[in-house]
């Protein structure tokens, strides 16, 4: 299972620090307690912080790491 989420908050807000107080795979540990559950591979997740206010250039960054994960061998 690969996650993937966008979040509008920097990367810095997902920390123990930051005002969330998680980080993103303590904020996603349901979805890899039910690949577990499933029998299914958890992949690290792929996020995209700071997505509020992205520029096309960005966004193109996003897209191409989204395409090199998908493309990613196991």
């Amino acid at each position: 299972m690969l996650v993937v989420v966008i979040a509008g908050a920097g990367e810095k807000n997902y920390s123990q620090e930051g005002n969330i107080g998680l980080t993103i795979e303590e904020i996603l540990a349901p979805m890899k307690a039910c690949a577990n559950y499933a029998g299914m591979t958890y992949l690290k997740p792929l996020a995209f912080s700071g997505v509020t206010g992205a520029d096309e250039n960005k966004i193109r960054t996003y897209q191409k790491q989204l395409a090199e994960r998908l493309n990613e061998k196991d």
